[in-house]
């Protein structure tokens, strides 16, 4: 008996199977990793808006007492601070007198804030693992600003009156706080509004 060509069993796996599966894997590949980045995208971000949500606690809770005398830290308060000249000034006639300055502002009230041993000193920028930064405005796609903290002052009763809170601005009075966190492509997460 001569067996035809047609009588012939194909083989169950080809070359071409071969190749499909190939394919296949390659594509579960990536979406795993995809997956994966989506993943550590969200935690990071989840982590950035803990961070806003600190400052934002910390902003409200400053201001039921940051107009009393002894609020601590002193540069954040909103009272005209009164200092004891020191011993040895240029002027000794005014030793142990006080003198009144101007109203802190921002940048003192940050600083103090985040240098060691601040209120909000442990925060880590959970994209650069440093310590959190201040950005007067987060612009997309300006990934530098990823993890940052934005704030804006409120200016109007409508949403889209806010502008940069600028380290020059003094903070003698209350003032409503938009708190904002910069996403890993630059943009503004809003966290929350709230009276300093």
């Amino acid at each position: 008996m001569h067996s035809s060509a047609s009588d012939r069993i194909k083989p169950a796996f080809s070359v071409w199977d071969a190749v499909f599966l190939l394919f296949l894997t390659c594509l579960m590949g990536l979406v795993l990793h995809l997956g994966h980045l989506a993943y550590t995208e969200g935690v990071r971000l989840d982590h950035a808006m803990a961070n806003g949500r600190i400052w934002a606690d910390w902003l409200q809770h400053a201001h039921a007492n940051r107009f009393s005398r002894d609020f601590d830290p002193e540069a954040c308060s909103g009272h005209v601070v009164e200092h004891a000249l020191a011993h040895g000034e240029s002027r000794p006639e005014s030793a142990g007198k006080t003198h009144h300055r101007g109203p802190e502002h921002w940048e003192a009230c940050f600083l103090s804030l985040i240098d060691p041993g601040g209120a909000i000193s442990r925060l880590m920028n959970p994209y650069t693992l440093k310590p959190i930064h201040y950005v007067e405005s987060c612009r997309p796609p300006n990934t530098d600003s990823a993890g940052a903290i934005q704030l804006e002052k409120v200016t109007g009763t409508a949403v889209a009156e806010a502008s940069p809170l600028s380290y020059h601005d003094p903070i003698d009075r209350p003032v409503t706080i938009r708190v904002s966190v910069c996403d890993a492509a630059g943009y503004p997460q809003r966290v929350a509004q709230v009276l300093f």
